[in-house]
């Protein structure tokens, strides 16, 4: 067996253990928590991850990049714009918005299915 055979052969086995490695069963799951109507929040961040602010509106002291994603994973947006840069309704909370020709003025619809 040549030595690039042999280095092949090796990488491969070393990618399958790999693979194997990873289909195993993960008996140190999260425990499960019975949800508690308007007060359970389940995230999973990275463990030295330091939020410090949840609300959707932020302040000039909390306005972090972590916060700003904890906040985008628990609040729907009022407006979600997509990868195209256009806005999607589908998983907005506004059904439309119109504005007046000197775009001065700005009407948000909120969709009937949610709650302001």
């Amino acid at each position: 067996m040549t030595v690039q055979r042999m280095a092949v052969a090796g990488g491969l086995t070393v990618a399958l253990a790999v693979m194997v490695a990873g289909c195993g069963n993960t008996s140190a799951a999260a425990p499960a928590v019975k949800p508690i109507s308007g007060g359970t929040i389940v995230e999973a961040l990275a463990p030295q991850a330091q939020v410090s602010w949840y609300n959707p509106l932020q302040n000039p002291a909390n306005d972090t990049l972590l916060n700003s994603q904890v906040a985008y994973m628990m609040y729907m947006p009022l407006i979600y714009i997509n990868d195209k840069y256009q806005v999607d309704y589908r998983y907005s909370v506004a059904k439309k918005v119109t504005y007046n020709k000197a775009g001065t003025v700005y009407h948000v619809y909120m969709n009937p299915k949610y709650k302001w």
